[in-house]
């Protein structure tokens, strides 16, 4: 199993959140992949201002992500 990262609530959904964000018309990318996981940035929907980013190890994020380096792929 992927361990947390440091301050990652185990209770959070990755997935979902990333699903809102796109839904909305915002873009996620990939910042970096580790044998931990990612990190992501949450970027606008106008002109890619980075407006959160976080990291994190979850399985199903990692599924969710696969190869891609962003939403708009």
């Amino acid at each position: 199993m992927t361990e947390a990262y440091p301050g990652e609530r185990a209770d959070r959904d990755r997935v979902a959140e990333l699903q809102r964000w796109q839904d909305t018309g915002a873009v996620w990318q990939v910042v970096s992949r580790t044998l931990r996981g990612v990190t992501v940035a949450l970027l606008r929907c106008d002109g890619g201002e980075e407006v959160d980013r976080f990291s994190c190890g979850d399985p199903r994020l990692l599924d969710f992500i696969g190869d891609r380096t962003s939403s708009a792929e």
